[in-house]
């Protein structure tokens, strides 16, 4: 390495760790990545804060044949990880690799406390054979994947799922040099935000936010498809807690208005985002209400909750409303509605399974105001509407891009 005309030459594992970072830096314009060397190999600090510390982190820089070491020390560490078939896993130019036609597990020796902001990050690359991608980053009550339900993310044949019972929630655009950095961070009391950076110097996206109780105790979990060569490597495993507004269960939300939602309750969301409500109880006459992408009364989209419990998409342009879809009857007392705002999608979810995509959605996709319209006869009751980003930005960026 040279440094301002001086030639420098390092022991090959911390070499390996300077050429990872400064290929980072240089993927990712505008970001300060400085090199330091301390006595466990390599410190990353940017932007001249104090170094990050990490709760787990391994970036593979050792090459080792099959089978590999079970447990394994991290590199440059801290902590270990075990696998499930080491026989079917090297290491091999930076990279963690599956080889074996089942499923296989990469996990934390130890399990993690639950906390809002502990992230899991992996970097996966594809496959240039396979073509494909087949892979589960996320938490697990052990190490061979038990209980990754609503607490994993799920990249398969180019589309992001909801792990284990793969409710589509995204699509991307697969290729052999792709990379997909992944985080799931989990959330006190619920679930886990699943966050997803296509080709490493994208926009870090919020496909979405779990709402199912979070386990206690966590071991981070890798866990590749179960065809041989489907998916990928791994090239870097990272566990951490990350600060405010990460700490809490709702600090990146746009807003949050909590409890029981009245007539005439407004709020604001992103023109990309995320709008969630619980639908406490159905109407029994008219319909629930609920305005979005809002430009004024006249002008604006809104989602009906009938008696039955059929969701109609509506735009309403010049106080004439067209309905561009409905999910069929679906919605019960109790049930999560989601939509998904992304440029001129709209995607709607009940319960975590989607039910509805209208791809036309270019009237007000600027606009960022909302309103509770009306809840129906009966009444119906709407609680705990949330509003979040779907790009991050601001201190919910800055604090995240620290550690990846």
């Amino acid at each position: 390495m040279v440094v301002k005309g001086i030639s420098t030459t390092y022991p090959l594992t911390i070499q390996h760790q300077i050429d990872r970072l400064f290929r980072i830096a240089t993927q990712r314009p505008g970001r300060n990545t400085q090199v330091s060397l301390g006595a466990l190999g390599v410190q990353q600090t940017r932007g001249g804060a104090a170094a990050i510390t990490y709760l787990l982190r391994d970036e593979f820089t050792t090459n080792e044949a099959a089978p590999l070491s079970s447990p394994r020390t991290c590199e440059p560490g801290p902590g270990s990880l075990d696998f499930t078939d080491p026989s079917a896993m090297s290491i091999a130019n930076d990279k963690l690799l599956f080889s074996a036609a089942n499923d296989e597990f990469a996990a934390s020796a130890v399990t993690f406390p639950k906390a809002a902001g502990l992230m899991h990050y992996a970097l996966v690359g594809e496959n240039p054979a396979a073509g494909e991608i087949n892979f589960v980053v996320g938490w697990s009550t052990s190490q061979s994947g038990g209980y990754m339900t609503n607490n994993s993310l799920f990249l398969t044949h180019g589309s992001i799922a909801r792990y284990p019972n793969a409710a589509i929630l995204w699509s991307y655009t697969q290729g052999a040099s792709n990379t997909q950095e992944i985080a799931v961070i989990k959330r006190s009391t619920y679930g886990a935000w699943y966050l997803v950076r296509e080709s490493v110097v994208g926009d870090w996206v919020l496909h979405w936010v779990n709402h199912t109780v979070s386990t206690t105790n966590n071991y981070a979990v890798l866990r590749d498809g179960i065809a041989a060569g489907r998916a990928t490597y791994i090239e870097t495993m990272r566990v951490c807690q990350l600060p405010a507004p990460w700490d809490t269960d709702y600090g990146i939300a746009t807003q949050r208005l909590a409890g029981a939602r009245s007539p005439g309750d407004t709020f604001t969301h992103e023109a990309d985002g995320l709008i969630e409500y619980i639908q406490t109880a159905l109407c029994t006459t008219s319909t629930t209400k609920v305005r979005f992408r809002q430009q004024d009364n006249s002008n604006h989209w809104l989602l009906s909750t009938y008696p039955s419990g059929t969701l109609y998409l509506g735009e309403k342009v010049d106080g004439v409303n067209t309905w561009r879809g409905n999910t069929g009857a679906c919605v019960v007392n109790g049930s999560r509605v989601v939509l998904v705002l992304d440029d001129i999608v709209i995607k709607v979810f009940v319960d975590d399974v989607l039910k509805l995509t209208y791809s036309s959605a270019s009237n007000f996709k600027t606009c960022t105001n909302g309103i509770v319209e009306s809840l129906g006869g009966g009444p119906g009751q709407i609680d705990d509407l949330v509003t979040w980003p779907r790009t991050l930005s601001g201190a919910a960026l800055a604090e995240l891009e620290k550690y990846v």
